[in-house]
């Protein structure tokens, strides 16, 4: 009798979990455990010292510590290795104009702090199941996308900018990778000439959530495609074409905070916007006559869904 009434109450809790979606239930998860200790190591790039030397030396968890600008590229496939600047206007990685400025390759628990990145083709690629955490870090002036999370990698930008990186996008989250940012702004990513292209943030087959911040300045604010999930919540979204694009089969939830602008939905695609303040006064278009748009919160009742079924 009392092994009937454990399991009936266990049950009974787990079916409250996903009637009410709990919060841990939508949190993304966190990087890998493990790290601590290790030793600190002193690069100066205005006396010729090389960031990526400090990295090959590191035997065990290690903090590098960066004042300058250092013009290199680095590769991380080390665990538990920290760079760490002395600021956004005293601290910068600068790249040759191409390739990666910095690649974490498979690298698990690295810190990349208080600096700027700039010059490459990409700023900062995430790949191979590498778990990264940026915070306070500005990636910038790179030619095709500013942070890029690859192949089951993990990022958190944490109090970050990113702007001005003129290729795909500001953030790329591609191919089972997952990525949060947390009060991380996008500000100007992306073509501005070419229709359809250019995007704050752009996920395929991915995961992606943001707390905070903002993202506007780009063709497209946030596109999510090929089974994508994204939720944005307290942040303020924007568009120069769209403020958000869901295609094949792919889903966004905005959750308070502001979306400026259209939505656009296609191939069995779903958007739900939740709570926004101010309340969502764009339109949602759907080519296909698959795909879902959801609101709770005002203006339900004369929401123009342009072809969208409602639920």
């Amino acid at each position: 009798m009392k092994t009937r009434i454990f399991l009936t109450a266990v049950s009974l809790i787990i079916a409250l979990g996903f009637l009410t979606g709990t919060a841990e239930a939508q949190q993304p998860p966190g990087p890998p455990p493990g790290g601590g200790g290790g030793g600190i190591v002193e690069v100066d790039c205005t006396d010729g010292d090389s960031i990526q030397d400090a990295v090959d030396d590191a035997n065990g968890p290690t903090t590098i510590m960066v004042e300058g600008e250092c013009n290199e590229t680095i590769t991380i496939v080390k665990d538990d290795i920290e760079i760490a600047g002395e600021g956004l206007a005293s601290t910068s990685i600068v790249g040759p104009g191409d390739g990666d400025v910095i690649l974490v390759d498979g690298a698990r628990r690295v810190v990349i702090r208080d600096l700027a990145v700039t010059g490459g083709s990409t700023g900062i690629k995430v790949r191979r199941g590498a778990a990264v955490t940026l915070e306070d870090v500005r990636v910038h002036g790179n030619s095709s996308i500013g942070v890029f999370v690859d192949d089951a990698g993990w990022a958190h930008l944490k109090n970050s900018i990113v702007e001005d990186n003129d290729g795909e996008a500001g953030l790329l989250v591609l191919r089972g990778a997952q990525a949060r940012a947390t009060d991380t702004d996008f500000f100007d990513n992306g073509p501005r000439s070419t229709p359809g292209e250019g995007f704050g943030v752009e996920v395929q087959q991915g995961s992606y959530w943001q707390f905070g911040g903002t993202n506007s300045g780009s063709l497209i604010g946030i596109g999510v495609f090929d089974s994508g999930r994204a939720e944005v919540r307290e942040a303020t979204t924007s568009g120069i074409d769209e403020a958000a694009v869901a295609q094949r089969h792919s889903y966004i939830r905005f959750r308070k905070g502001e979306v400026i602008g259209t939505i656009q939905l296609r191939s069995d695609s779903t958007i739900i916007l939740q709570r926004l303040d101010p309340a969502f006064g764009g339109t949602a278009s759907c080519a296909d006559g698959e795909s879902s748009v959801g609101v709770f919160g005002p203006p339900a009742a004369a929401f123009p869904t342009g072809g969208c079924t409602g639920f």
